[in-house]
């Protein structure tokens, strides 16, 4: 049995979707955890409405405690040999998790993953991200080096099917804004081989009011926090990675450079200060290693504009 875990939180608009989408798959012998995270809006009754009609639904209602609690709530409740996840504001291609298991049965994978389909909610364009013109079989050192950086799949932990042993000891940061940061590669890691399936089976919906499209946040540096974490596992596991480690800590430096670099809210400064320290740190990794010109010029702007503004700000408190 494949046990799909989907978070669910205030997303009423998306949520027949999604579920119908789990409900449609090739592959049957499924047991759906719809947890619902402490929603104030129609959600919690059309999850009961979906385990009333639906036998392989089971619902799991809980205080509101974030993406990540909501993943370990249904990795508790889940009895299947393996586990997937759906956010539920997103929906998967009706094959999605045959191709996913069948690809880890043939060559005995602990994890399989597939390709996705960005869906901008603002004008409604789609992107194809992490396909490959054919599957591909990696041992778990070189999923982790993927990850690390960027090439093929990212530390989302929705667009992927694991065995359920993996998760023995190992479950999501409750209280972490970007909580599958710091988890993902860690399962990869125990994977002997992992499989990419090359097809975009799963559909992101970017929403403006999601975690990543909000503006910068008072947990926004929580990415590097997470990412930093990660770097000290890989480090230590894997000391010839450390290069990809690095970089893979300047990344999300990067998305959260840019979202301080676009903040105007001086009551934010005590977090854009924290960002612009670490910003600081990783600056020599950054302008050392190999990023084009362009992209080392960027991150030199948007370091200098945020501390600029930082000391603005400050003088105008002082005064």
């Amino acid at each position: 049995m494949i046990s799909v875990i989907v978070t669910v939180y205030n997303i009423e608009r998306y949520l027949r979707r999604c579920v119908d989408s789990i409900l449609a798959q090739t592959y049957r012998d499924l047991e759906i955890l719809l947890v619902d995270d402490g929603s104030t809006d129609g959600c919690p009754p059309i999850c009961d409405e979906y385990e009333r009609t639906e036998p392989r639904v089971r619902v799991i209602h809980k205080e509101n405690g974030g993406a990540a609690d909501a993943r370990n709530a249904g990795l508790e409740a889940a009895s299947g040999e393996w586990i997937g996840f759906v956010d539920g504001d997103d929906f998967i291609m009706p094959e999605m998790y045959e191709t996913l298991h069948r690809a880890c049965l043939e060559h005995g994978a602990a994890v399989s993953m597939c390709g996705r389909i960005v869906w901008e909610e603002k004008d409604g364009t789609r992107t194809r991200r992490y396909c490959l013109e054919r599957p591909v079989l990696l041992s778990g050192k070189e999923a982790v080096s993927h990850l690390l950086m960027d090439k093929d799949c990212d530390s989302a932990s929705w667009d992927k099917l694991y065995r359920r042993e993996l998760f023995s000891d190992i479950r999501y940061p409750v209280g972490a804004r970007y909580d599958d940061l710091n988890v993902t590669a860690r399962l990869l890691s125990r994977s002997e081989r992992v499989c990419h399936v090359g097809k975009a089976l799963y559909s992101y919906t970017r929403r403006s009011g999601s975690i990543t499209g909000v503006p910068f946040h008072e947990r926004t540096i929580d990415a590097v926090r997470q990412a930093e974490q990660l770097k000290a596992f890989i480090d230590s596991r894997y000391p010839d990675l450390r290069k990809q480690s690095t970089r893979f800590v300047c990344m999300n430096l990067c998305v959260v450079l840019t979202a301080a670099y676009e903040c105007r809210t001086p009551e934010k400064r005590e977090a854009m200060e924290a960002a612009a320290r670490c910003a600081g740190e990783y600056l020599p990794h950054i302008l050392a290693g190999a990023w084009s010109l362009e992209h080392k010029a960027w991150v030199i702007r948007n370091y200098i504009a945020v501390i600029l503004r930082l000391r603005r700000w400050r003088k105008l408190a002082r005064d």
